[in-house]
């Protein structure tokens, strides 16, 4: 699919870690499937993977790999496990960032969404 610029990049970040509300109010041991996490498939799948760069595991030859360009972007995006987005009444879980870059002659806009997602081979 010919969807993005030549110049666009992909990459996603999974933050494993148990936020600290969460963890003060043990909702992490009382929340639906908190101890069947698994998190192999967002952080290494067949199209890359998470590119955190505070975990200790993660080397430059991954890094660059788990950069997807122009060419590979809906295929990483493909890669990822299904998830599910409830947004009735959710106003506050999700958040769109959106700042204007340059971009050649022109600018071109960078979008950071941030949000509370459920994977859908838990829901069933």
């Amino acid at each position: 699919m010919d969807v993005y610029d030549p110049q666009a990049n992909f990459s996603y970040c999974c933050n494993t870690g148990i936020p600290p509300r969460a963890r003060t109010e043990h909702l992490h041991l009382k929340m639906p499937n908190q101890r069947q996490l698994r998190w192999r498939p967002w952080l290494y799948n067949a199209e890359g993977g998470s590119r955190n760069l505070n975990r200790s595991e993660t080397s430059l030859d991954q890094i660059v790999r788990n950069l997807h360009g122009a060419n590979n972007i809906v295929a990483a995006q493909a890669a990822l496990p299904g998830t599910r987005h409830i947004m009735q009444g959710a106003m506050n879980k999700f958040v769109v960032d959106a700042f204007p870059v340059p971009h050649g002659e022109g600018s071109a806009l960078l979008l950071t969404l941030h949000g509370e997602f459920m994977e859908r081979m838990l829901l069933s």
